[in-house]
């Protein structure tokens, strides 16, 4: 007798392999501006940003300026990236980077308010924060306090204020305690710092 072959099962069928597509992340929704100013300004305009850096930024607010406004003037600024409001943590982490890498970039609101001061020595930045809900107000004052000891102080100006003439003093008396204040060397600059309820307001004059 011939062997009896016993032919092998056929192999199971191959699942088609599907192509793994990654998935974008998803993008958050963006900032609804609304101004901290319970007051509108006598001005208000656009401060329209294509790249985050202080060239940038330092450049949009010329561009403002270089119309002119009448001395003792408050102008809002808006401020936006490639067509979508400016966070305030993302401003924060370009303007004073020291202090963002110490918890300051979480504790605001994403919102802020950015501002000029006009007067015959020319146009000083200004902006208002907000403290998050669920922040620790104490620790972010504490955060807030630091900047006296910033380096990166002069990222707020238009123009170098100069050699500081005097170290941080106590100034007016607020809702949320005492503004502190130091005055440059360049007529007409000082920093001020200040809480007003939940928010903190920094000016350059």
């Amino acid at each position: 007798r011939p062997p009896i072959v016993v032919a092998p099962p056929p192999p199971p069928p191959v699942e088609p392999v599907q192509p793994v597509i990654p998935q974008e992340p998803p993008v958050p929704p963006p900032v609804n501006h609304e101004s901290f100013f319970t007051t509108s300004p006598n001005f208000s305009s656009p401060a329209n940003l294509t790249n985050l850096n202080l060239v940038e930024i330092s450049e949009a607010l010329r561009k403002i300026i270089s119309g002119g406004r009448p001395e003792g003037s408050v102008e809002e600024v808006t401020f936006s990236l490639r067509g979508r409001a400016l966070e305030a943590q993302d401003f924060l982490g370009v303007v004073v980077p020291n202090l963002s890498k110490e918890g300051l970039m979480s504790s605001f609101q994403k919102d802020f308010t950015g501002f000029l001061y006009h007067n015959k020595q020319g146009a000083w930045p200004g902006y208002v924060f907000r403290i998050s809900a669920d922040a620790d107000r104490e620790g972010t004052k504490t955060i807030v306090k630091s900047i006296e000891l910033s380096p990166d102080l002069a990222n707020f100006y238009l123009q170098s204020p100069g050699d500081p003439k005097t170290g941080f003093k106590d100034g007016l008396s607020l809702e949320g305690g005492v503004a502190r204040y130091r005055v440059y060397s360049q007529p007409g600059a000082s920093f001020n710092y200040g809480w007003v309820g939940d928010y903190v307001v920094i000016s350059t004059s």
